[in-house]
This record gives structure tokens, sequence and C-alpha cells, in this order.
């Protein structure tokens, strides 16, 4: 089911998106989400705000039902999963989510309805009343998407490989996102020099800071130009799934801010590591 701004129903539903009801509003959100990451089994909060009375009355007399349609592609997963009116907590099937999970919020009919008054609803629809079929969605909310499993904690240098580089100049470092790993290259004068650096408790946060940034920048850069082309590398997915979880957007990334919310701000370490500042 994919319902959007260009869905059109020949009944009035209740959205931000259309003007067929005069008054009401209607959203469940998803305000805490508990994962148990050694069974995968997501556990969620949810807050119902429907006001809208035709509505209510219909889900109070058992006529229309209220939840979430739940789509996870990563499992395929895609089921309605009905909630209630009241604020509540649920829980998936171990593994059912995982990746990235969309939640959209909905009142449907489980019944047909004789007579659905219109008088709340936009004068296109006659006034009156109108006959509702059974499954005609109702009011539907705005989605939510969510990053559900371990890809999203995941430190974004675990998808990086260091590989020394023959053919680059002395001193040289550059980015080769087509592999399974993003490849960091490295010209021979300074492969040994950089991985004994990156080692050492000193020296990795200026690795991080001089090498690591620049080079997640460069991605982000390519991800924002042509992203299709680097959609089936084994490195893409936890990459996006960091950059769903930390907000940031690939379509219009902010290079120099976002690639230090992917390193955790990695600044702060050369900040924190007292060996940096002897003999000041």
């Amino acid at each position: 089911m994919k319902i959007n701004e260009r869905t059109r129903f020949p009944h009035p539903v209740l959205s931000s998106e259309s003007n067929d009801y005069l008054t009401g509003e209607f959203d469940i959100k998803v305000v805490t989400v508990e994962e148990k990451l050694a069974t995968d089994q997501v556990t969620v909060d949810v807050v119902v705000s429907l006001a809208e009375q035709s509505l209510r009355e219909l889900i109070v007399d058992g006529h229309a039902g209220v939840g979430f349609f739940v789509t996870c592609l990563d499992t395929y997963y895609s089921r309605l999963v009905p909630i209630g009116l009241e604020d509540r907590r649920f829980s998936f099937d171990p593994g059912a989510l995982v990746g990235s999970v969309s939640f959209l919020p909905m009142v449907w009919a489980k019944k047909n309805v004789g007579e659905f008054d219109l008088a709340n609803c936009h004068a296109e629809f006659g006034g009156g009343a109108m006959s509702l079929d059974i499954g005609s969605v109702l009011a539907v909310g705005e989605a939510q998407r969510l990053t559900i499993g371990r890809e999203k904690l995941a430190e974004i240098e675990s998808i990086f490989s260091v590989v020394q580089a023959p053919d680059l100049r002395d001193d040289e470092l550059l980015v080769n996102p087509d592999s399974d790993k993003i490849q960091l290259l490295v010209a021979s004068n300074i492969y040994q020099d950089f991985n004994r650096f990156r080692g050492l408790p000193h020296g990795r946060p200026i690795v991080l800071n001089s090498a690591f940034v620049p080079a997640v920048m460069e991605v982000l850069d390519l991800l924002r130009q042509a992203r299709s082309e680097y959609e089936g590398r084994r490195w893409f997915r936890i990459f996006k799934a960091k950059c769903d979880y930390l907000g940031v957007d690939l379509e219009s990334p902010s290079l120099w801010r976002d690639a230090q919310q992917l390193l955790n701000s990695p600044f702060g370490n050369i900040r924190m590591n007292s060996q940096l500042w002897e003999g000041e």
C-alpha cells in the first residue's frame, strides 16, 4: 500500500494534505523505541491524537479501526497494526523490523457504514450523509521513518579499509568508494607510519581529524551527486543507517558539520587526550 499527497479517494479523508474536513486533526507518534539487540525485538510507545468527532464515534462503535501501516522492506514486513485511541506500548515479533521502517498512521473502516455524517466535510462531498465500504481509508497521518537494528550503532571507521596505493604520489591520500568497504588509499612512503600512528592512543584522534573527516566529507559529496551508483555497495547500508539515525540528509548534506557528527566530534578526542598537551 502506498499513500501520499497524490492519492485520491471518492470519500473524505482526514489528512494534513487534504481539505476534505473543515476541522480536525489526526496523528500517531512513535515517542520511544526499545530495541533488544540480542533478540532483534522492537517495542514502541505511541501517542494517539484524533480530534474529529464523527471519526472518533466510528472507532468507539467498532465500525472503524486506528493504527499503523508498518513497512520494512529489508524483512518484507508490510502489515496494518491496530492500536486503538489510547496511548500504548506494543512489541513486534523478534526480527520483524530491521533497517529502515515506515510507520504510517491510519484510520480505516472495519465494517460497511451506511450513513456517515458529512456535516464537517468539504462541500464537494454534497452534505448530508454517505456510505463507506469496509476497508475504506478514513484518515492518514504523517509517516515516521525509523532506523532499527545494530547498523546505526556501528562506528563509521568500520566501513573503511586502509589500503597501500603505490601509484599515489608521496604523502598523498585518496578515497575509493568502489569496493565493499570504502578504501582509504595511502601512499607507500607513509603507509606504515599511517597505520602505526593510527594505533597509538595519541595518534588515532589526529588521524581521525586529518584523514577520516575529509574522507567522510568526500563520501557525502559523492552520494549527494550520484547516490544510485553506490547503493549496491556493502558499506552503503551501514553508512545510510548511521545517517538516518543522526538526521543527516544525504540529498543535501552539510559536509563539514555532518562529517564531524558521523565521526562523533573527533576534535573532542584531541582536546581530551592529555598526552597531546604534555610539556605545554
